[in-house]
């Protein structure tokens, strides 16, 4: 069962995306897995406010292909999104 995370505050700018995951998991206090060379070309979101972690990493993560997965308390893990039927 997972649990709920409280909120938290970030202040990411859009940056390239293992910047961002790194710190990202050092606002929110949590492990986040990724391959840094599949996500070396891509930049993320800017993520400022008041989010509760998932939230706030789907937001990072948001139009960029990727996709994160909370897999314990305090865990979450970046892999590639799947591509919706139909499209090339």
């Amino acid at each position: 069962m997972l649990m709920f995370m409280p909120p938290i505050i970030t202040a990411l700018p859009a940056q390239p995306a293992p910047e961002a995951l790194l710190a990202f998991s050092q606002q929110a206090g949590v492990d986040v897995l990724f391959s840094a060379d599949d996500l070396r070309p891509v930049t993320t979101a800017a993520v400022i406010g008041r989010h509760e972690p998932e939230d706030a990493l789907n937001r990072l993560l948001k139009n960029t292909g990727f996709i994160a997965r909370r897999k314990l308390l305090g865990k979450f893990i970046v892999t590639r999104g799947t591509r919706p039927t139909g499209s090339l």
